[in-house]
């Protein structure tokens, strides 16, 4: 395949832009491409990231762009959930709007950096409840307008999860737990609260970010911590959000990154009340 695609570089000489992304990577000039510094990028099969199950294809393939400097290039179901065969199966270039699935692999070239960057581990994200005062929910330009449900959106570095909805909107219970890949000492996790389902303008309800440092630390050690957090922002007709968020978070360091033996010990328990508890 590679000799045909070099012999249609005499008639469309962007293919050997192309070819010089499949087969190296970094941001070098044509006369770096034939020295020996610039180093080959590495086909691999990578398993879908667990925040991605449920999510549409393009939606990781951005994310791994922006990312984790990895080009996707195929997906293999191992699970088919469709009449398309009974066995597992290769997809090549899919669909963006394809539904990924927990059991889901992705063909992709890692390029140097990316085989080199070794998690520091795992963030636990338990948004148990909030407290959205009545003012701060009648909110809308056209008029006053009190939301009928709330959820929570939850990112930590371009990866996203997010709550169901609850009805209760001056103080929603939600027990949601999400789980996300830490790569950076200096990460955070956004917290949204928004009216309904989307995000948009007119139902942002208040947004607090909260450090991962004083958790990861080194990155060697498991730690917890159990907080509310102060929503802030400004609703769409400029008033102040206020409320707040009851976030239990624990870091779960990466057995293979310590060089010492860590004992982890995280669990995620429901409590005699119906909450959530990290332990």
């Amino acid at each position: 395949m590679l000799d045909r695609l070099t012999v249609q570089c005499f008639y469309n000489r962007d293919l050997l832009n192309i070819l010089q992304a499949l087969v190296s990577s970094g941001n070098y000039s044509h006369e770096d491409f034939s020295s020996n510094f610039v180093q080959p990028s590495e086909l691999s099969s990578v398993p879908v990231p667990r925040s991605f199950e449920g999510k549409t294809y393009i939606q990781l393939f951005q994310y791994l762009i922006s990312k984790r400097a990895v080009l996707p290039l195929g997906l293999y179901r191992h699970c088919p959930m469709d009449d398309v065969s009974p066995q597992p199966y290769v997809i090549t270039n899919p669909s963006p709007e394809l539904l990924l699935t927990a059991q889901d692999s992705i063909f992709a070239l890692l390029s140097p950096e990316s085989m080199a960057q070794v998690a520091l581990g795992d963030i636990v994200v338990a948004v148990v409840e909030a407290e959205l005062p009545p003012r701060s929910l009648e909110r809308n330009r056209l008029g006053p307008h009190v939301p009928s449900s709330v959820s929570c959106i939850i990112e930590s570095e371009g990866e996203t999860a997010q709550t169901d909805t609850c009805i209760n909107v001056q103080w929603p219970h939600w027990n949601f737990t999400s789980r996300f890949s830490i790569n950076e000492q200096r990460g955070i996790i956004e917290i949204t609260v928004v009216d309904g389902e989307k995000y948009t303008a007119e139902t942002f309800l208040g947004k607090a970010t909260v450090p991962l440092e004083p958790l990861v630390a080194d990155g060697r050690e498991q730690r917890s911590s159990d907080s509310w957090v102060q929503l802030s922002g400004r609703h769409c007709d400029g008033l102040q959000a206020k409320g707040q968020v009851r976030l239990q978070l624990c870091f779960v360091p990466n057995m293979n990154r310590s060089q010492s033996g860590v004992k982890v010990t995280s669990s995620i328990q429901v409590d005699e009340a119906g909450g959530t508890g990290i332990k």
